[in-house]
């Protein structure tokens, strides 16, 4: 259920509650609301109920967007593994050229060594 007041309405309220409140608290709240309060436009005011069903929808769309947050965090994780491995495969070939190479270079250095050891 909603219900439809203007602001001037709703002025007139403030204003008589103000006029005839005897507690000077809330006198001086409904005074800064009048102080506040612009003239002439629309003001809904919602039962209770509408009310208690905004904040369950409120709610689920808190829970939706943490779980939300959560997946996205998993999928970058995954996301930034996945490149990481990549990289790494990626890398394979060419470092098994570099050892074969090395490994042929040790070989003829091997060799070489060995010649020498026996020149001397």
């Amino acid at each position: 259920m909603v219900v439809e007041f203007s602001k001037r309405e709703i002025g007139y309220m403030i204003w008589a509650m103000h006029t005839y409140s005897d507690n000077p608290v809330i006198a001086k709240a409904v005074g800064k609301l009048l102080d506040t309060l612009k003239l002439g436009e629309k003001v809904k005011i919602i039962s209770a109920e509408r009310m208690q069903e905004l904040e369950e929808e409120l709610m689920k769309a808190v829970a939706r967007k943490a779980e939300l947050e959560e997946k996205i965090k998993a999928l970058e994780s995954e996301r930034d593994n996945l490149l990481a491995e990549i990289e790494a495969l990626k890398a394979i070939p060419t470092l098994e050229v570099k050892v074969t190479t090395l490994e042929s270079e040790v070989t003829k250095l091997k060799k070489e060594k060995k010649a020498l050891e026996t020149e001397v």
